[in-house]
């Protein structure tokens, strides 16, 4: 996937002609903005989005943390596993970094992923256990062959922050972000760029917080990113003040908070608590599900469990359960001599 412009190096953009701003209340996660979105047959979505904006000692913050893996990448992975899908691919390779990879694995069951990482020993240790568990690839491939983080359809999806923020009507002069490599902080002034372009007002300041010296390359020509540099000294004291408080964070969530706190009339983008995925027994019992079914045959619980006798035909019933509320299995009632069965397939999404 070619993702960024050979002459400037700048990330390309997705334009939308004649579109206007709808909220879709029947579309599930960030979907619900369909009109400003790519138009892809298919449309994978776990629930993300929606998340809440909470009051943290006076600042107020959209905590990405209720999103399916606690990341906002899941964001944009709904985005990209629905292309994914779409086109039908079946094998790719992701680039490494630390929430988006292994938000976007999460996302693509049934499709055979690669990873790409220049040192294995750079990986967080809950990724390598992860990609490990999963029986997940890692090393060097062929750059033509790879999703990155900063594509097209990342943006896309992370976007969707903005919206909800308009749709809220939140009121704020500034929109903080916590910034390592500024695709964050990109994807927000697309989504102003997107309402504006459709004839909406509005007029949040997008403030890219990041360690002192260390400004990311994609925000050095971008106009409309404001970028406030903080010391690791301050960013660590108020990591401590919020570990006291409770809260399980990165220090990275720190720069947002303590740059929304300092400039007042501001909202920081922060994932306060953390909800490592694929790590529980029923998420493995998940994937065994989707395994047995992928290959299209429409199956009992009973004939599931009976195909891979791995768990306890209740482990099988539960994850079965609550695949099905979240639209990853389907379930159709049939007939059997006389006998009425529930069978099993993987939704088309």
């Amino acid at each position: 996937m070619q993702t960024s412009c050979p002459r400037c190096g700048g990330p390309f953009s997705i334009c939308y002609e004649g579109a206007r701003f709808q909220i879709r209340r029947d579309e599930r996660g960030v979907w619900r903005y369909s009109s400003l979105l790519p138009l892809l047959p298919i449309r994978v979505s776990l629930g993300e989005g929606l998340t809440p904006i909470t009051v943290v000692d006076g600042v107020l913050v959209k905590n990405e943390r209720f999103n399916p893996t606690g990341s906002y990448a899941d964001r944009a992975s709904s985005i990209i596993a629905s292309y994914v899908k779409s086109m039908g691919i079946t094998e790719l390779c992701v680039e490494y970094v630390q929430d988006f990879t292994r938000s976007l694995i999460h996302y693509l069951l049934g499709v055979k992923v690669r990873v790409e990482a220049k040192d294995m020993f750079n990986i967080d240790d809950e990724d390598a256990f992860l990609l490990a568990s999963q029986g997940i690839d890692v090393g060097k491939v062929v750059e033509s062959t790879l999703i990155h983080y900063l594509n097209p359809l990342t943006l896309e999806g992370l976007k969707t922050i903005i919206f909800e923020m308009y749709e809220r009507n939140v009121r704020v002069e500034r929109v903080v972000t916590p910034t390592t490599t500024g695709v964050l902080a990109l994807s927000l002034l697309k989504g102003l760029a997107d309402l504006s372009e459709v004839g909406l007002d509005v007029s949040y300041e997008v403030v890219a917080a990041v360690p002192k010296g260390l400004k990311p390359s994609y925000l050095e020509n971008i106009r409309g990113v404001r970028v406030v540099e903080v010391s690791e000294t301050e960013v660590f004291e108020t990591f401590k003040k919020l570990v006291r408080r409770g809260f399980k964070i990165k220090p990275i969530v720190a720069l947002s908070y303590l740059v929304a706190e300092n400039l007042g009339s501001s909202i920081a983008i922060v994932t306060m608590g953390y909800r490592p995925p694929l790590r529980s027994r029923g998420s493995e019992v998940r994937k065994l599900v989707v395994e047995v079914l992928s290959k299209g045959e429409a199956l009992t619980a009973y004939e599931i469990w009976k195909r891979r006798p791995l768990y306890t035909l209740r482990a099988i019933y539960k994850a079965i359960r609550a695949m099905e509320v979240r639209k990853e299995v389907c379930g159709e009632v049939l007939l059997r001599g006389k006998r009425k069965i529930k069978a099993y397939k993987l939704c088309p999404y």
